[in-house]
Parts: C-alpha cells; structure tokens; sequence
C-alpha cells in the first residue's frame, strides 16, 4: 500500500509538471499572451490574432510534442524489453529513420500528395521494414543489435538526405523530418497521432507483465507460460506503429526513446506495470520541454527539437555503452 501510495503521488506530480509546461508553453513565443488570453481564446471569445495564435498554432504544437514525447517514451521501454538491452530506442535501432526515408521516398514519388493517410502507411512500412532488417542483421544477438541499428540508422539518414538534397526545390517541406520539427503540426495530424498512440497503448498497456517476462531468458519466460514469439511479434508491432506515427509527422528526433524510460526507471523502478505510464509522462514532459527551448532560445529563429535531444541523450547513450558488462 506504501509503495503504492507513492507511485500515485509521483504520477500526481508529473501530471502538475506537465500541466504546468502546457501552459507555459502555449503562453510563450514570439507573441506572448498571458493566461486569461489563453482561457478566453479555448473557452471564449477573443481578438482574432491572438485566438489564430493560440487555437490554430500553438495548441496543435503543444499537443503533438505532448503525445510525440509520450509515444516514443513508450516506444524506447517496448523495444528495451523486446529486445533485452537498455540502449535500445527507435532512433538508435534505425528504426525512425526508416520511417522517415519512406516518407520522404513517397513524397518524391508523388504518393502523398493530396491523401494525408498514406503518410502514416508510408511511415509504418518503412518502420517495420527496419525493424525486420535491425533483426535478421544482428540476429537477435545483444553484442551487435544497437550497432546494426546506428548502422541502418545512418544509411537511411544519408539517403534521405540524398533524396532531399536531389529534388530539394521540390522536397524542402521534407527537410524537417531529417531534423525534427513540430512546426508544422496540426490538428488533423493531432488526430491521427492521437488514434495511434491510443491503438498502441491498448495492446501494450495490458501486457505489462509480458513485458517483464521479456526480460527474462527465453526458457524462463516460457516456463511461466509466455508465449515469446508470439509477444515479442505483438510488441514490435504495435512499437512500430507507435513511431510510425510519431515519426511521420514530427520527424527523427533523437535520443528520445532513449531518455524517458531511464528517467522513468529512475524514479519508479523497471516494473512495466508502473514504468509505462511514468514513461509515457516523462516522455511528453521532456520533449515539450525541448520543443520550448527550441522555439525560444534562439530569439526568432528556430532550433530543430532533435538537436536539443540528442544534445541531452548523447551523453547518456555513451554512459550506457561504457559501463561494464554492456553490449552494444
């Protein structure tokens, strides 16, 4: 019951955190609006301006930071169990940058023009299709899977870039998938973010012991009644989808899956039942966190989010890597 208190008590206060920086965040920019403008533009009626600034730009933003941050968190703790090592992370296995390369391939082809739903199909196949190739390239070996995925990771980045590079007059809007960007975020794509994350969170949620069983060697795992294969498939899958989603419309950012479950580890300990819900608020937190920063702290211009990311997770990723007993 002790134990118990205390998770709700921690969740509480992740949940004021984020709270808070919501509003913080919507609150502050270039044009700076006080929080009785922003009551009035949500539940209201106010100038027109200051209601487009708020209603059309800022919420959409906040909102997809929220669940992009949420989402990948998720993401970072499903591919750490599936995969039995703690650097795992869909930016560190290939497996966003996959995404972002079929999107980008798509884009040039002219398949997403005008039917916004084939930007999510793109993105999920070209996820799935790096998580299969991240597999049978390390072999489900622990000594070479995250160096297979930095491997993957970076030929999918150079082609990208590539493609970019090749037809930048006509791909210039997809220059920010390279980096990652909220910028252009909108309600519709709240939407469909929201839909996947939500798709996600229910076959993950429920299997949280399955999760821990993962962690186990597979003969244990499977002498408390778990069908490995069969788990790992459903995990993978619905991880997929999840930065799938997440990557299509915010682009590779960095580190993130990587960051907020060892945060979360921190605080409430490696029990999937409790770190996936602390993950998933520690997620949002710290990428709207970044995403704030980036959009402030250059004056007017903007910082692309993954640069604040990967300037955060880098150092823990070499802290993972050089500790004893660590394989990567």
């Amino acid at each position: 019951m002790k134990g118990t208190l205390r998770f709700s008590q921690l969740i509480i206060i992740l949940c004021i955190v984020l709270c808070t920086l919501i509003l913080l965040a919507i609150c502050i920019g270039s044009v700076k609006v006080d929080l009785a403008t922003v009551a009035s533009a949500l539940f209201g009626k106010v100038e027109n301006t200051q209601q487009y600034i708020i209603r059309s730009i800022r919420l959409p933003r906040v909102i997809g930071s929220v669940l992009c941050g949420a989402m990948l968190g998720l993401c970072g703790v499903v591919f750490q169990a599936v995969f039995r090592n703690q650097m795992a992370d869909p930016y560190l296995l290939g497996v966003s940058s996959g995404a972002s390369l079929a999107v980008a391939a798509g884009t040039f082809a002219g398949i997403t023009s005008g039917f916004l739903p084939s930007i999510p199909l793109l993105a999920f196949a070209g996820a799935m299709l790096a998580s299969v190739l991240v597999m049978a390239i390390s072999h489900n070996s622990q000594r070479t899977l995250i160096l297979s995925g930095v491997a993957l990771s970076s030929l999918f980045s150079a082609i990208t870039t590539l493609i970019v590079y090749l037809h930048r007059h006509e791909l210039s809007s997809v220059l920010f998938w390279t980096m990652g960007s909220f910028g252009s975020m909108s309600m519709n794509k709240v939407l469909i973010m929201a839909a996947a994350a939500a798709a996600s969170f229910a076959i993950i949620v429920p299997r949280a012991r399955a999760l821990d069983l993962l962690l186990l060697d597979e003969g244990s795992a499977r002498s408390l009644g778990l069908n490995v294969e069969k788990t790992r498939i459903l995990m993978l899958g619905a991880a997929t989808i999840c930065t799938a989603a997440a990557v299509c419309f915010c682009g590779v950012i960095g580190f993130a899956g990587l960051l907020a479950p060892h945060i979360a580890r921190a605080l409430c300990g490696p029990e999937h039942r409790k770190l996936i819900p602390t993950t998933a608020l520690v997620g949002a937190i710290v990428l709207l966190a970044a995403d704030t920063a980036a959009r402030t702290i250059a004056g007017s211009a903007e910082i692309p989010v993954g640069v604040i990311t990967s300037i955060l997770g880098a150092p823990l990723f070499v802290s993972l890597a050089s500790r004893k007993g660590n394989t990567i």
